[in-house]
């Protein structure tokens, strides 16, 4: 068939295009309202980002491409490839969820980073962005008017057949029935001839139509038409209206597209890529105003240990996809790894975290972006839970020991220095460990024999505020060891019996008295005791007795009385004769 046959073909096709302005009488507005800056998001279908059996991928371009002048495939040194022109922009999915700008050497790259091929699902699921967009919306009447100005280009096989859209224009009417139409340009070509190139002369087609639109409050999502569409022309390859993905592209669509060479790419033909021309669900997305993100509080914050919950509030097209960023005090803004929710709950608040900030980022059902202004993270200082000390009871001479533990909030270990007062006398100190913890020695011979009530005092931290507790402190008396000589064991009547004491306790000379007896057993002292006490000094004393008149055996007892901090001893007991 001539290239004239397929033009008669294609503008009888283009002569049954509905106008649009059949659409106005169902589009009454009770209060329409302005609308500026729309944006527009268009994931055709899988087919213009799958592979190709020739030139690697179909792909899309931004703006009106240049003439090649022959059916051919693109190369970057043309120029033709653009990831942006004006008010429009492509952009692809990435693996992490989000989208961004594919170049001339990702363009035909999958998420994951891998060309696509032309199997069923496989696609680089690339789409066009349009921006700027005016008009207006009357949400009562469920209508609107929107226009956008700029192009972008269909680019099948590399290049060798492509043709683009310029300021597409959407009607929704107040049955949720709508068009998005657009004024096409490209060059004619034919796979089957290569030779074949013309450039086409411009035609307003249909390149959505939608039946279910509705809710206009924020934006539109819906799936355009194709899925049990008709399609018929007759220098049209036939339709297949068999299986699960039977379906077409408007009818003008398909009819412009007869003269590129692409027609039986946007209609089932019964080939194994059938499903791979459908409608992407979901994939047309209108917001009429750029989303925006602030954060419910003008400052989150605390003591230690809280973990304060910041809210997020997103305007703009569902859904929304979040993510928190924090700074440190003069630090950069660094994502919170998890932190993708509406709500974010702060860690366990920490000294580190004064003078930081917090921020919201979101990106709407478009992939537009807003940052919310930040807010401070405030922190104080927080009272420590509980200031306890442990001790066991030592000897007067030895070193105590006192356990403490200072229990801090949520995991967060006190740290700093602790003190043991007992009445005013600091008598011990040392620095908390990891744990919060620290073992106090009290030197020897700090505290004399008794109870005593200490003071723990925690000085604090950056993290706490210094705290106190009380814990009693019990010190025994000494042992004493005790030694004892009778210097004559045996006296004439009427002299003195002398008795040498030493007592030593703690390993120093013991002090207080020592008393000594003698205690008649046989003869005529039987019966008869006389006891004397001295003072010791340097732990020692000599006993002497009054003058022993009675003749006989004494037993001679030596006791230590003991002192504040040294216990009472008896040595063992002597033996003196009087003769």
């Amino acid at each position: 068939m001539n290239q004239m046959k397929r033009k008669a073909a294609v503008a009888a096709g283009l002569g049954v295009l509905l106008a649009f302005g059949s659409l106005t009488p169902g589009m009454a507005a009770a209060a329409p309202q302005a609308l500026s800056d729309v944006s527009l998001a268009w994931s055709i279908n899988d087919e213009v980002g799958g592979g190709a059996h020739f030139g690697v991928c179909n792909f899309l371009s931004a703006g009106v491409a240049g003439n090649t002048g022959s059916s051919r495939l693109w190369s970057e040194a043309d120029g033709f490839y653009q990831s942006s022109a004006g008010n429009v922009r492509i952009e692809k999915p990435t693996a992490g969820g989000g989208w961004n700008a594919p170049t001339w050497a990702t363009k035909c790259q999958g998420a994951s980073g891998t060309n696509v091929t032309t199997a069923v699902g496989s696609t680089s699921g690339n789409r066009v962005v349009f921006n700027g967009g005016v008009g207006t919306r009357d949400v009562q009447a469920g209508t609107a008017h929107i226009a956008w100005s700029g192009s972008f280009t269909f680019v099948f096989y590399g290049g060798f057949t492509y043709w683009s859209i310029t300021n597409p224009i959407l009607d929704i009417a107040s049955d949720g029935t709508g068009q998005l139409t657009g004024t096409a340009t490209g060059y004619g070509a034919d796979r089957n001839h290569p030779v074949t190139w013309t450039a086409l002369a411009p035609a307003d087609i249909v390149l959505a139509d939608f039946t279910d639109v509705t809710g206009l409050s924020d934006g539109i999502v819906a799936t355009p038409r194709y899925l049990g569409v008709t399609y018929a022309n007759a220098e049209a390859e036939p339709q297949s209206t068999t299986g699960p993905a039977w379906g077409s592209f408007p009818a003008s669509f398909v009819d412009y597209n007869l003269l590129t060479g692409q027609s039986s790419y946007w209609y089932s033909s019964g080939g194994a890529a059938d499903q791979k021309k459908v409608t992407t669900t979901d994939g047309f997305r209108v917001s009429f105003a750029r989303p925006t993100a602030t954060v419910s509080s003008a400052t989150v914050g605390g003591v230690t240990g809280d973990r304060p919950t910041a809210n997020g509030i997103a305007t703009g097209l569902a859904p929304f996809a979040y993510q928190w960023e924090r700074r440190s005090s003069g630090g950069q803004w660094q994502a919170v790894a998890g932190a993708t929710g509406a709500t974010y709950q702060l860690p366990a608040l920490t000294p580190a975290d004064a003078g930081g900030a917090l921020r919201l980022r979101v990106k709407d059902g478009l992939g537009d972006a807003a940052v919310s202004p930040e807010i401070a993270v405030t922190f104080a200082k927080a009272s420590v839970l509980s200031v306890t000390a442990t001790s066991k009871a030592v000897k007067y001479g030895a070193k105590a020991q006192v356990a403490v533990k200072i229990a801090g909030r949520a995991g967060i270990a006190a740290t700093g220095t602790v003190r043991l007062t007992v009445g005013s006398k600091i008598v011990a100190s040392d620095t908390l460990n990891a744990a919060g913890a620290a073992v106090l020695t009290i030197p020897a011979k700090a505290l004399v024999a008794g109870k005593h009530s200490a003071t723990i005092s925690y000085l604090g931290s950056a993290a706490y505020n210094a705290g106190a507790g009380k814990v009693t402190l019990q010190v025994t008396k000494a042992a004493t060891k005790l030694t004892a000589k009778v210097k004559k064991t045996s006296i004439k009547a009427k002299a003195r019996s002398v008795v040498t004491v030493a007592a030593k306790s703690a390993g120093s000379a013991a002090t207080g008295k020592v008393r000594v007896t003698w205690k008649g057993t046989k003869g005529a002292a039987k019966g008869k005791s006389v006891t004397a006490t001295a003072t010791l000094k340097k732990g020692r004393a000599n006993v002497k007795t009054a003058k022993l008149k009675k003749k006989g055996t004494y037993r001679v007892t030596v006791k230590y009385l003991g002192s504040a901090n040294s216990s009472a001893k008896n040595a063992k007991a002597k033996t003196v004769k009087v003769t």
